[in-house]
């Protein structure tokens, strides 16, 4: 495992969506694909996606048909949070915990977020790996049966450690995602936020607008708390 990331994997959807947006008005879409392959958007889609999106979800729901495979690898906390955006997203597949566990045999501090591997918060770290080691040396002695092994080691499992996942989420999943973790005070939202940046069209599809006007406009605003500025030396990722 590595530090925490988020990686765009692929996109699709854009042309059917961009052409079944225009259906209501019975009017062609002028968007198109090159021999290249590229994707241009036609400025008559261009100025009824900006005009749908801005009335919100309902108005913009074409977006609900544009798919973005994301690969990322977060810490358990974050994973724990993501998975209350249900709706537009479709869960692919996560690294097993149980046969990652089973098998490790000396501590990995790759696995953990920065801050939990240095100074006293190492700690944790290293007792959990004793704790686990303990377990797997009942287990091979058959004190304790596989299923019981398992089950003690996800328990006792810290919430740092790093997992990698991947999921398919429309367009619209992302900019209400976007909209809400934005500003968030857990760093590990800001890579997600940059990786939603980063996708094909992003102003013109999915914020509808400038990625500055929107988190002007749009985005939660920042409750008080600490926030963590990607510039900032003390920035733990």
């Amino acid at each position: 495992m590595s530090k925490p990331f988020c990686n765009v994997d692929e996109v699709a959807g854009i042309i059917p969506a961009l052409k079944g947006m225009k259906f209501p008005t019975q009017s062609p879409s002028d968007s198109h694909t090159m021999d290249d392959g590229k994707i241009v958007i036609g400025l008559k889609d261009h100025i009824r996606a900006h005009s749908l999106i801005s009335k919100g979800p309902v108005h913009g729901k074409f977006q609900r048909g544009i798919m973005a495979w994301l690969h990322y690898e977060m810490p358990r906390y974050i994973h724990s949070e993501l998975d209350t955006y249900t709706v537009g997203v479709s869960p692919i597949s996560s690294e097993s915990t149980m046969y990652t566990l089973m098998k490790q045999t000396k501590i990995d501090y790759d696995e953990f977020v920065d801050y939990f591997t240095t100074g006293t918060d190492a700690c944790v770290i290293e007792f959990y790996y004793r704790y686990a080691e303990s377990i797997r040396d009942q287990l091979a002695v058959n004190h304790i049966d596989r299923d019981v092994a398992v089950w003690k080691l996800k328990q006792a499992l810290p919430e740092g450690w790093i997992q990698g996942r991947e999921k398919v989420f429309s367009y619209q999943a992302l900019r209400n995602l976007y909209k809400y973790r934005k500003k968030h005070r857990l760093p590990e939202w800001q890579l997600i936020c940059d990786c939603i940046e980063r996708l094909p069209y992003a102003e013109e599809l999915l914020f509808g607008m400038s990625v500055e006007k929107f988190i002007e406009t749009e985005c939660d605003p920042v409750d008080g708390d600490i926030r963590w500025d990607s510039d900032d030396e003390d920035f733990p990722l």
